[in-house]
């Protein structure tokens, strides 16, 4: 299995095999150099619906325990569409 296959990513050209395998074993080939977990998703929308999912999840584990929850979240366009999905999903609430 190639794992160097960052610089040629175009997710009509790559097998999702190489940026969403199957099973852990799979995984562990793809990421066992990488210092920091990573998630490649196929749209923009999949990936801002997990991190929202994650960054909700953390704040209710925190009001849960009665504690406050910081975030320290970063700025610029590609973040856009994340604070856009948690405002939404908080104007739902």
């Amino acid at each position: 299995m190639r794992t160097n296959l960052s610089s040629q990513i175009s997710l009509n050209r790559v097998s999702t095999r190489y940026y969403k395998p199957e099973n852990t074993i799979d995984r562990s080939v793809l990421t066992r150099f990488e210092k920091i977990p990573t998630n490649i998703y196929e749209t923009v929308d999949e990936g801002v619906k997990c991190i929202a999912d994650k960054v909700i999840r953390k704040i209710q584990e925190r009001q849960h325990d009665g504690k406050f929850c910081t975030l320290a979240l970063g700025t610029g366009a590609s973040l856009r569409p994340l604070y856009a999905e948690l405002v939404r999903r908080h104007k739902e609430e």
